[in-house]
């Protein structure tokens, strides 16, 4: 009976997730983070036999940039079913089962890590209706997926600590190898995980671990490197690796701000996790600092008290990375960190809750008084989470798929205008390229703006392809171009007036338009 109640408990936590899911059916928000778009292709790429390829890409150059586990996962729904955009509600189904196999990751390792019953449905509770995981769960991201097996590999890691299991401490490096097949950013598993290790006194476990792992990445950096392209296009580099992008893009005289400010990114990440907002306010910020502070805080006090280090030492390295790379750490940057932030906010608020208990027993009025305000702010803080969370989920969430059908409804006569009228080997410089491939076929790529730009706000140079695009697609090898009215509306090609980049685009003399649609614009490059 007590399983049959955690099994009901367990689907419950799973309804807005599958709802969204159900209701997203026909995924039209595919693109939505552009890699969707490119794991999606790879797959279709794979399965048709042309091997590990951006298949999207003028060129098809081989996909040297993102591991393979995911796009072979996807795969075979290409090879049961090649109609796209049919194929998709299989997609959402793979998509979507990630969610449980991450909760069921995050339950073990919690559980392992001798966390209370009752705090451990609570971090369940908070991660299945997360916005940002609920949202992971319903697009072709590798996120969750990749998650359950980082904390598969620290689970596992924890249990070679204990009992000194050499199988458990192999176990641990085969999961992390498939998480570093899954995204490269698990790298830091194979510093941390034997570290903490070899604190426990666990050496030669600390050895099966790493043999256990560096075989998937040794294949993996073997395999990117003999078939890296070999090209100085900017656009490729991007697509193709990451190291030469970020070389190109961060001078060394770029750290200290680079680092700077993506540790601020990275607090506020760590706090949006926590609280769902999509404001960009000074309040908001300054929120989200608060309760990321808090987070971080609630690990230290929760390492402190356990000795539980490998997924502390993880956070730790993982952070370490992300506070190098050349993009701000974001709430989706932040995922695999989400159990262990919401078990580190739970810790920190359950302590709070009990220095609040302490003063209200002391007896001294002007203590009560300070524990009534901090209790009846942190009151106001809870109803402001669920508040936000229910109208992300009832709304926001349902909004984002709304918007995205109505946009493919307005760009499909085009893409059918384009399928039958451009040539075979057309290259079309557009927003969303792996979207136009796969509706019409026609190869594409989208322009690259740099990362330093942004961090030093940089708006002139941020918006220097944009001011010529005739000239840059040119110099990119791109015919056409191609602009829709939900393009380039967030993330860092975001412009904040898109009738300002339609003027700009329609005073180019070397754009010449070809055809329009309503909301949708193709124009010739001139030679």
């Amino acid at each position: 009976m007590k399983h049959a109640r955690k099994a009901l408990l367990f689907a419950l936590l799973l309804a807005p997730s599958a709802f969204l899911a159900r209701y997203a059916g026909d995924m039209p928000h595919l693109g939505h983070f552009q890699d969707d778009g490119i794991y999606w292709t790879c797959a279709k790429s794979i399965a048709s036999g042309m091997g590990y390829r951006i298949e999207s890409l003028p060129g098809a150059p081989y996909q040297t940039k993102y591991p393979p586990l995911y796009p072979l996962l996807l795969a075979p729904i290409w090879k049961w079913n090649p109609a796209f955009p049919g194929n998709l509600r299989v997609a959402m189904l793979a998509a979507w089962l990630a969610l449980p196999l991450f909760l069921l990751a995050a339950r073990r390792f919690l559980d392992g890590a001798c966390v209370p019953a009752a705090l451990v449905w609570l971090v369940l509770g908070a991660l299945a209706l997360n916005p940002f995981i609920v949202f992971f769960s319903t697009t072709l991201m590798p996120e969750l997926l990749f998650t359950a097996l980082v904390l598969t590999a620290i689970f596992l890691a924890g249990r070679a600590e204990d009992t000194g299991c050499r199988c458990a401490a192999l176990m641990a490096g085969l999961a992390a190898g498939l998480a570093y097949l899954t995204k490269s950013s698990a790298a830091p598993l194979l510093a941390t995980v034997p570290l903490g290790l070899l604190l426990r006194r666990q050496a030669r476990s600390a050895g099966i671990f790493s043999a256990g792992m560096l075989p998937a990445m040794a294949a993996w950096a073997l395999w990117s490197r003999a078939h890296l392209e070999p090209t100085s296009d900017a656009v490729t580099i991007y697509y193709t690796d990451y190291l030469r992008f970020h070389r190109m893009d961060v001078a060394w005289s770029d750290f200290p701000a680079l680092v700077w400010k993506n540790l601020n990114s990275l607090v506020q990440g760590a706090g949006g996790l926590i609280h769902f907002s999509v404001s960009a306010s000074f309040a908001t910020r300054l929120l989200l600092t608060v309760l990321g502070v808090a987070a971080i805080a609630g690990i230290v006090r929760w390492t402190r008290r356990t000795r539980q280090l490998q997924y502390p030492l993880f956070a730790a390295g993982f952070s370490l990375q992300l506070l190098l790379w050349n993009f701000p750490p974001n709430e989706r940057l932040l995922l695999p960190l989400a159990p262990l932030l919401c078990l580190g906010f739970a810790v920190e608020s359950s302590h709070l809750l009990r220095m609040l208990r302490a003063s209200w027993r002391g007896g001294v009025k002007s203590n009560r008084a300070a524990a009534v305000v901090i209790l009846a702010l942190l009151a106001v803080l809870g109803a402001s989470i669920a508040v936000s969370t229910g109208q992300a989920l009832t709304g926001y969430l349902p909004g984002v798929v709304i918007e995205a059908r109505c946009a493919r409804r307005y760009s499909l006569p085009l893409y059918r205008w384009m399928e039958q009228n451009l040539p075979p080997r057309a290259a079309v410089l557009t927003c969303h390229d792996t979207v136009l491939y796969l509706n019409t076929g026609i190869r594409a790529a989208r322009p690259i703006v740099m990362s330093m730009p942004q961090y030093r706000y940089d708006t002139a140079a941020m918006r220097r392809p944009f001011e010529s695009l005739s000239t840059y697609a040119r110099q990119h090898g791109f015919e056409y171009f191609l602009l829709t009215r939900r393009d380039y509306s967030s993330g860092e090609l975001a412009w904040g007036d898109f009738h300002a980049l339609l003027d700009l685009v329609r005073k180019d003399a070397g754009l010449i338009l070809l055809h329009e649609t309503p909301g949708c614009w193709l124009y010739k490059v001139s030679s």
